[in-house]
């Protein structure tokens, strides 16, 4: 398995920190995330039902007819490369390292593209997959671009995957309303936005045969009972939306002032993370890690992604540990 941001309790213990200490920032999720105090008893006591409320709340909210629920979009990149005969296989680089993993488990033949020219990509692989926004580098691809690479694609029955997972407070950039076109597959997640990642609930977004295939594969009851009632009243929840979509967006640019001022360059952001490429990432992380404060790193280029607090004795914490460091 590949590594990725949390995993505290093991951090913890490599640090001789009680988990309870630590500010975990690792992960890009929302902090300040959607909470349900009272899950019916019904939601535990009969089976997941496959054509509910959940579903009706994401064409809501996704503003399509054509998708499906699945157990976080994770189960659908893993599904993906196992729909396809051996393809050549155009990636971002660096980005959500699952996708490549996922595919040359398969032995497709991965190619790293350049950001900056996905329409090349598209005449030059089978596939395309792109995360908009990128992460770490926060690029957004607009989507006139978007919609001609999977122009080229469809020209030799090509597939354009769009992983959306950090775009929900950027709605203008999604491609969920244009999904019905046969070759192109969205992906999107509840986990960042809404923080609940720990219900592991995703959803796919495509021509409905090419969902039915995803189905047939993926089996019944995919998403539980409990995460289905909390998904469905977040989803429906307009004006938290709302003010999660402000509040994310201020407490992103408070970070990019607190970083800025201890002279770490940013060179790319969402509204979720703030990626600094720095030749001392590790240092960096381990520094912040000993003040029980966790970072994600990364080997290629040599940088960090910084989550975006939410508790104000969270920024306090921060912006003390980021003093130390500004003064090594």
């Amino acid at each position: 398995m590949l590594n990725h941001g949390g995993a505290i309790s093991k951090v913890a213990l490599n640090y001789n920190i009680p988990v309870s200490e630590w500010l975990d920032l690792s992960t890009g999720i929302n902090l300040n995330g959607y909470v349900v105090n009272d899950i019916p008893a019904r939601a535990w006591l009969k089976l997941p039902d496959c054509d509910n409320e959940l579903i009706q709340a994401a064409k809501l909210y996704y503003n399509t007819e054509f998708l499906l629920s699945c157990n976080g979009s994770q189960s659908v990149i893993q599904l993906l490369p196992r729909l396809r005969n051996v393809s050549k296989v155009g990636l971002v680089f660096p980005s959500y390292n699952e996708h490549e993993y996922a595919w040359s488990k398969y032995n497709h033949q991965i190619n790293h593209i350049d950001p900056d020219n996905i329409l090349q990509a598209a005449y030059d692989n089978d596939v395309v997959i792109i995360c908009n926004p990128n992460n770490p580098s926060g690029r957004f691809y607009e989507v006139e671009e978007l919609l001609e690479c999977h122009s080229i694609l469809m020209t030799k029955k090509g597939w354009l995957i769009v992983d959306e997972a950090f775009i929900d407070t950027d709605k203008a950039y999604s491609l969920t309303s244009l999904a019905d076109k046969q070759g192109l597959i969205v992906l999107r997640s509840i986990g960042k936005f809404f923080g609940l990642a720990g219900a592991r609930v995703g959803f796919v977004v495509a021509e409905p045969t090419f969902l039915e295939l995803i189905q047939n594969e993926l089996g019944p009851w995919c998403v539980a009972g409990p995460s289905q009632y909390i998904v469905t009243k977040a989803l429906l929840d307009t004006r938290w939306q709302s003010e999660n979509i402000l509040d994310l967006q201020q407490r992103s640019q408070r970070l990019r002032k607190i970083l800025l001022l201890n002279n770490l360059s940013i060179a790319g952001s969402t509204n979720y993370f703030h990626w600094i490429i720095n030749d001392k990432a590790y240092l960096i992380q381990n520094m912040l890690a000993k003040q029980a404060i966790w970072i994600r790193h990364f080997d290629n280029p040599l940088s960090v992604r910084i989550g975006i607090p939410a508790l104000e004795s969270d920024w306090e914490k921060l912006q003390l540990a980021l003093k130390k460091i500004n003064t090594v």
